[in-house]
């Protein structure tokens, strides 16, 4: 039988990728009639994403299986659901064998009927012409079966699998040695490795990286966890401290109706750092942040379709040469505001001391790039320092919402443009109550001073 999908997965700490990538997909290898004992369960599935000069991206779906008897056929079913069909231009069958008898080859076909419904063992597909044959199986090797007809495959594929001699062969079942289903598309890059932040050079997933991909939400709850060279549909909640997410695309899950970010840490997690990837709502949703949290580190990421790409809800949060743009944006029928729009920026710091938000390009955001205010904690110490900035009714917004002065503000050597309507009337708002370090800041298309709105 198929299994379901898990809502989240709770990843235990590991730096490898194929550690953290266990899920369960629904699929199922059933025997026909005649093969007795040979059967087969999907336990886990992955995918990769191959970047290079020529974007590519490859995806591979993990089973479980055995082969029994020439005569016999046994059937292996894989979701592919998510994959662009008309973009496959290679696929391969890749299996490890456990054990098998004499010198014999697996052949491999396409069922053309029954793979949308599934195969059990009372039915027997049609199948189609031989699409692949193995070398000589042997026990605990590797063997790649290139697939030669691509045009067979569905969203739902079901292979038949069958010995060339009588005897009997079984594989490993999963880890590193589960079978891999793996497909190569030709379509665009995730990301624009030629975008570049305000200081340091290119950010979000860098070239020549490898991504496998993975559905479902995901909570880590073991510290030291390193979650990297993913393309992951799903939220992911940070619940223990050190964690690390590297090198990967974060898609967010379903639409979001309740407050969510594509990554939150609101467990009090320590030490959270996010760099080098790529972070963009597949359904984006006026309660859907980018990143919410606190003791987070972030660089070098690539942040848009999001209400807030960073929200800082506490102290010990650094931001820098990352990239923050084209807000999801509702200019009517948002509930939770008064005017009824989403009110997006770049960076909103809630409160908190020790934040440090430098080196960064943020356009795009209809309320502020920056936006400041108390609503979690007083400020006892943020950094604005050497960013490109831009849009937002005042760029810089700092309101103390009665809460009293903000303490240890330093605002240097940042560039502006002009705001949503083309004005350079209101680039920074700071409240003359809050005492702050403002200098060296100037245009983008000149080199004059920019002065504070001090109301």
């Amino acid at each position: 039988m198929p299994f379901a999908i898990p809502p989240v997965r709770r990843i235990s700490g590991f730096a490898a990728v194929p550690l953290v990538v266990a899920m369960i997909l629904a699929g199922s290898l059933v025997p026909s009639t005649s093969a007795q004992g040979a059967t087969l369960r999907v336990a886990a599935a992955a995918a990769t994403n191959t970047k290079s000069t020529q974007p590519t991206k490859s995806y591979a779906t993990s089973s479980v299986i055995a082969v029994s008897k020439s005569v016999a056929r046994g059937y292996v079913q894989f979701d592919i659901s998510g994959v662009d069909l008309s973009r496959v231009t290679k696929a391969s069958l890749v299996l490890t064998t456990r054990r098998t008898k004499g010198k014999r080859k697996l052949w491999v076909y396409p069922a053309l009927t029954g793979s949308t419904a599934g195969i059990t063992a009372a039915t027997s597909p049609r199948l189609g012409s031989r699409i692949g044959k193995s070398a000589t199986l042997k026990r605990g090797k590797k063997v790649t079966i290139t697939l030669k007809n691509v045009g067979v495959l569905r969203a739902h594929t079901v292979l038949a699998l069958k010995l060339n001699a009588s005897g009997r062969a079984t594989f490993y079942k999963t880890g590193s040695k589960a079978p891999t289903l793996r497909l190569t598309t030709v379509e665009p890059a995730t990301h624009n490795p030629t975008v570049t932040s305000a200081s340091s050079g290119p950010v979000g997933v860098p070239d020549g990286i490898e991504l496998t991909k993975l559905s479902g939400d995901m909570a880590i709850t073991k510290a030291g966890t390193v979650l990297q060279n993913v393309d992951l549909d799903g939220y992911v909640t940070i619940k223990a401290d050190n964690v690390t997410i590297r090198n990967s695309v974060l898609r967010g899950g379903v639409k979001a109706t309740t407050g969510k970010a594509l990554v939150m840490s609101w467990s009090g997690a320590k030490n959270l750092v996010i760099k080098d990837s790529t972070l963009v709502a597949r359904h984006p949703s006026a309660f859907l942040d980018g990143v919410s949290g606190k003791d987070v580190t972030v660089q070098r990421l690539d942040v848009s379709n999001v209400v807030d790409a960073v929200k800082v809800i506490g102290s010990n949060v650094t931001v820098s040469d990352s990239i923050f743009h084209n807000a999801y944006y509702l200019s009517s029928g948002v509930s939770y505001q008064a005017d009824g729009s989403t009110h997006n920026d770049g960076v909103q710091v809630e409160g908190g001391g020790n934040v440090t938000i430098s080196g960064n390009t943020i356009s795009g955001f209809h309320n502020a790039a920056i936006m400041v205010t108390q609503n979690a904690a007083r400020i006892t110490g943020l950094d604005i320092k050497g960013n490109t900035l831009s849009q937002g009714g005042c760029t810089i917004n700092m309101a103390e919402k009665g809460k009293g002065p903000m303490m240890g503000v330093r605002v240097t050597s940042n560039r502006f443009g002009v705001n949503n309507t083309g004005s350079r009337a209101c680039p920074m708002l700071i409240h003359t109550i809050t005492p702050a370090v403002i200098s060296g800041n100037s245009w983008i298309d000149s080199t004059a001073a920019v002065k504070p709105y001090r109301g």
